[in-house]
């Protein structure tokens, strides 16, 4: 047992563990908690809890991890130990969030490894089993494809319009700290476009947006200079990661195998988006957010003729 110094030495070292990683924690914590098919997507249930636990291999060693450890672990996450009583039972809502997922983490750790101060263990699980298996989806092969000078010439094309749709869909949501942010867009943003857009449906449901938006956090080298902003953390979206958020859901819109990425790209973006915030549709409006945004008309395709 710890002496309260020695508690309060090591809680500053996972502290320190932590915030090393926490661009990593929060793309997990998001790509988890929007895993599931029921429930809210900023917060991780038991399923999506246990889904990270198998993911990142925590279970190697069964006798130290036992699965009714795992299940009384994500119970006490959930309790609030200053209320008492009645109260303190009433407090488990069956949802982590992100605070109470660092927590767990905290608990996982001194039952994964039995060698070490806590912080030494929390980094050992957090460097040996956390990140190298959780969340574990290649990016990379999708930022590939997209990496060649065709993709980026259709990028290029449409960045005028898309940077002012960017900008009035970053300012949409005016809540809490959100309201600091009208620069980059989050979660609930992206999901606002898509919506508004007219992209949710059988193809694309919404917590799907909300896991590739997880997807395509960029690491801090991969952002263009004027966004390498030490502010923007996970939670939010910039200019070059929204680009890369519709590549893929072009991608997933117009799943055609014999046309090439970059016209599946620039088909998606001229014939379903510009259009959209221009003209709008049957049932979508969203053309009136973009009157007077400075949106430009795409020049019409060679050989097409004029109605």
């Amino acid at each position: 047992i710890l002496s309260e110094e020695m508690r309060d030495e090591q809680c500053a070292e996972m502290k320190k563990v932590l915030k090393s990683r926490i661009r990593d924690l929060k793309r997990i914590f998001q790509y988890y908690a929007a895993a599931g098919d029921g429930g809210p997507a900023t917060s991780m249930d038991h399923g999506e809890f246990w889904k990270f636990v198998k993911d990142a291999k925590l279970q190697k060693d069964r006798k130290a991890m036992p699965s009714v450890r795992v299940d009384l672990i994500f119970q006490c996450c959930n309790i609030d130990y200053a209320l008492e009583g009645k109260d303190r039972l009433a407090s488990d809502d069956g949802e982590l969030e992100p605070f109470e997922f660092v927590e767990g983490l905290a608990r996982l750790c001194v039952y994964r490894y039995n060698k070490g101060t806590p912080a030494q263990r929390l980094l050992k699980m957090l460097e040996e089993d956390v990140l190298p298996n959780a969340c574990s989806v290649d990016t990379d092969v999708f930022r590939e494809r997209i990496a060649g000078d065709r993709v980026k010439d259709v990028f290029a094309k449409h960045k005028h319009n898309m940077k002012i749709i960017y900008k009035v869909f970053a300012a949409d949501d005016q809540e809490g700290d959100a309201a600091l942010a009208g620069d980059t867009m989050n979660s609930t943003e992206l999901v606002s476009f898509c919506r508004e857009f007219e992209m949710v449906g059988p193809l694309l449901s919404e917590r799907a947006v909300k896991v590739l938006f997880a997807y395509v956090q960029q690491e801090e080298e991969m952002l263009d200079e004027d966004e390498g902003n030490d502010d923007v953390g996970d939670s939010e979206m910039v200019f070059s990661e929204f680009v890369e958020s519709q590549a893929a859901i072009g991608c997933q819109m117009r799943p055609d195998p014999y046309n090439v990425v970059e016209i599946r790209i620039d088909h998606f973006i001229s014939q379903e988006i510009i259009p959209r915030a221009l003209d709008g549709s049957n049932t979508c409006n969203v053309n009136l957010r973009f009157r007077g945004k400075g949106l430009k008309k795409l020049p019409k395709p060679e050989g097409s003729t004029g109605e």
